[in-house]
């Protein structure tokens, strides 16, 4: 289960799309290798090894660009193996941006990490936009004070054509931007017919309105990604370096769900494959925890998100 948001150039609210993963059986579909670019380690010259990407220093890679002026700030504490990306950021003073080439048409994936380390500049007074050269406003007035010591990760799925493609960091008055990494790349096949171009419009309480159309051209963001039944998954174990978080801190009565499976063997049918979500996501879910002695079995299962 994934939660969506589109984002579009500036709009008061966006709405919401739900993604559910559910399992069929039939013909697998063709399989899908991570493209080797790109992958950018911000503000260091070292590759560093992430999941299953390599992260490349943006200080020595002729395959971006990015604009000046901006500056490296390094971790003034050594952080763990599993942190080793985050040792490094660039930060921006005024608007800058990061210049990619995209070979080809399709859909993309933009990915931005931001990590508020101990540095001679304090990242977590950091208060900015994030845009892209399409357009799309993908953050708004964004910084890290709630992140916790932990890595902020930020997902979009953008149709991108072939050509430059650029990511703008723009700071707020008085303030500065900063990035830690940023990965963009096509996820062809996945393709966007996956999401329908038109869905049901649900209003806050509930009721279906008119239908909501024009998906595709917008900017996708996960707000949720969700293993419905089954454990954490990392990044590690995604195709697309994606994590999955177990859904029971979401479910509003735990009491009215009980797990199905692990299903040992799966097969895959139409645009669902391995790529859309981790077999471990399809080999579990849950249903209706019915039982004989309940006063009424005429009940929903509810996941809250806020």
């Amino acid at each position: 289960m994934a939660k969506i948001q589109t984002k579009k150039v500036p709009k008061s609210s966006s709405p919401l799309i739900f993604l559910l993963h559910l399992l069929s059986v039939g013909l697998n579909c063709a399989a899908y290798s991570l493209p080797e670019k790109y992958f950018i380690n911000c503000g260091s010259d070292t590759e560093v090894t992430s999941g299953n990407r390599i992260f490349r220093g943006d200080r020595n890679s002729d395959s971006i660009s990015f604009s000046e002026p901006s500056y490296p700030v390094k971790n003034s504490s050594q952080l763990p193996d599993t942190l080793a990306l985050y040792q490094t950021a660039r930060v921006f003073d005024q608007s800058s941006h990061y210049e990619f080439d995209i070979s080809s048409n399709g859909t993309h994936l933009v990915r931005l990490h931001f990590f508020a380390f101990s540095s001679a500049k304090n990242l977590y007074n950091a208060v900015f936009n994030v845009s892209t050269s399409h357009p799309f406003l993908l953050l708004h007035n964004f910084n890290v004070q709630n992140s916790s010591q932990s890595p902020v990760i930020k997902d979009f799925f953008l149709s991108i054509t072939q050509g430059k493609f650029c990511v703008y960091f723009r700071p707020q008055e008085s303030s500065f931007a900063f990035v830690s990494a940023i990965e963009v790349f096509v996820v062809d096949p996945l393709p966007l017919s996956s999401i329908p171009d038109n869905g049901p419009h649900v209003s806050p309480i509930g009721t279906k309105t008119n239908s909501y159309p024009g998906i595709h051209p917008k900017a996708l963001q996960t707000i949720y990604r969700i293993n419905v039944g089954g454990p954490m998954i990392s990044q590690e174990n995604d195709t697309l370096g994606r994590n999955w978080i177990p859904d029971d801190r979401y479910l509003y009565n735990p009491d009215t769900a009980k797990i199905v499976g692990p299903i040992a063997n799966l097969n895959y049918l139409g645009i669902a494959s391995e790529y859309t979500a981790p077999d471990s996501v399809y080999q579990t879910a849950k249903h209706m925890n019915k039982n004989n002695s309940r006063l009424s079995n005429n009940f929903n299962i509810t996941w809250c998100f806020m």
